[in-house]
């Protein structure tokens, strides 16, 4: 899948999993192996501290039961949303030719437009200090028990074709997250011609084109790209000319559809 330029970034410049860490700024009381048992629990984590000299950082972070979760990511002024599933890695053996006094936990995410991982100690007030780029950046978070998320009015878009049907709904994260599903017909049968598929969908940023709102997904080796112009998106009602693509093997195809908004 083609990621967005954030997630590239953030894939190229991420504390690696191995524990050969070099770098300072390792302050914090580290989570002990009960901690990690019952994990991060659920709920949502807001940006407390910044990193003092820039770097990427989250801005709000949720978890989810089942090891859900869903982040805001913000790098240079823009903000993307990430999400998919986490899991909380132990911290292991320190190398002792790595200057770093004590070795972290991980916190990985997985999300459907790449992955992120933060070295973290647990604070004594229940916040997290996270870090990245080999601890020489990092910022803390702390739990919001009242945030709610922004209301999201669901658009629904259906499409039609000579050999698939398709309908994304936008009913997450205020209209950034939702589902992409695929209906073949009869008359599919091409190389070209997707699958049956229930996809979850996300808008990414750092779209090629200024002006277009893109969204993707993927499932098992397939990759789904829909992309429409924003004035139109955010008009929300009315036929809306709308591209939409899958992938698989190395080869890209287009969709063709008529679209329009169902309400």
């Amino acid at each position: 899948m083609r990621l967005p330029n954030l997630i590239v970034m953030v894939a190229l410049g991420i504390s690696t999993l191995a524990v050969a860490c070099s770098g300072s700024d390792s302050g914090g009381s580290a989570v002990g192996e009960d901690d990690l048992t019952s994990g991060l629990g659920t709920g949502t984590y807001v940006v407390d501290s910044p990193p003092l000299f820039g770097g990427y950082y989250t801005s709000r972070l949720t978890l989810s039961a089942g090891k859900k979760f869903e982040a805001e990511m913000v790098s240079n002024g823009e903000t993307t949303l990430i999400a998919g599933s986490y899991d909380l890695l132990p911290a292991r053996p320190n190398n002792p030719q790595s200057p770093v006094l004590s070795d972290k936990p991980t916190l990985y995410l997985s999300g459907n437009s790449g992955n992120v991982t933060f070295e973290l100690d647990k604070l004594p007030d229940g916040g997290l200090k996270l870090y990245h780029s080999a601890r020489s950046v990092s910022f803390t978070v702390k739990k919001d028990p009242s945030w709610q998320p922004a209301p999201t009015n669901a658009k629904v878009i259906s499409c039609t074709g000579p050999a698939v049907n398709a309908r994304i709904t936008l009913d997450q994260a205020q209209g950034k997250r939702g589902t992409l599903t695929i209906t073949r017909k009869a008359s599919a049968g091409g190389r070209s011609d997707p699958p049956n598929a229930t996809v979850s969908i996300l808008e990414v940023a750092g779209s090629e084109v200024p002006g277009y709102v893109y969204f993707e997904g993927s499932k098992g080796e397939q990759d789904y790209y829909v992309n429409m112009n924003q004035d139109d998106f955010e008009r929300g009602t009315g036929p809306i000319k709308l591209h939409l693509q899958w992938a698989q093997g190395g080869e890209q195809f287009d969709v063709g559809t008529t679209c329009a908004f169902t309400r």
